[in-house]
């Protein structure tokens, strides 16, 4: 439903103060008992305390669910997922890292698209691609943007990495003002 929405642009956020390091690190304990379960190691970190952003939580943490949650996806066993918070010039990123299979260069610019899934069939890979568009179109909407960086390593000892960027504006006016254009279609 909230996919349709999306795409038919009549998601409608509602818009109210929240503490973006507190509001992630709710999210970040909720994955503790799985580390736990698959003897990984995950981490929350920060370079700021504390940050008054204006967003709609309740869609802006569906982000962050299918972010992490993709991340202990597609990260073995003995893992290491990573949490970060930092000020970035006008925008404040949240990074989750991971050290699974990573992401061929090939799918990069496609993994935001509706229904794209990796044709990898020694993969556990369930579900049908709309995560990550999802995502992204929620993130637009708050003005904001994903990015994607992966490393594939042929060998034991370079350690793969992938990381999703979400950069949140800081201006309250601009999120207002995309909310309030929402709002009159």
């Amino acid at each position: 439903m909230d996919f349709r929405k999306a795409e038919t642009e009549n998601m409608r956020l509602q818009v109210a103060p929240y503490d973006i390091v507190s509001f992630i690190k709710e999210i970040y304990e909720h994955f503790t008992q799985i580390s736990l379960a698959r003897d990984m190691h995950i981490l929350f970190t920060h370079n700021i305390q504390h940050e008054i952003l204006y967003f709609d939580a309740e869609q802006l943490e569906k982000v962050f669910f299918n972010l992490i949650s993709n991340a202990f996806k597609f990260t073995p066993d003995g893992g290491k997922i990573q949490v970060h918070i930092e000020d970035v010039q006008h925008y404040i990123k949240v990074s989750v890292s991971d050290n699974g299979r990573g992401i061929a260069p090939e799918y990069k610019d496609k993994l935001f698209n509706n229904f794209f899934q990796v044709n990898d069939s020694g993969s556990q890979n369930k579900g049908y691609g709309i995560g990550l568009a999802l995502s992204s179109k929620i993130a637009a909407l708050h003005g904001a943007r994903i990015e994607v960086e992966s490393e594939l390593s042929d060998n034991q000892i370079q350690e793969r990495c992938t990381t999703f960027s979400v950069f949140l504006q800081r201006e309250q006016n601009i999120l207002t003002g995309i909310s309030a254009r929402r709002h009159l279609r």
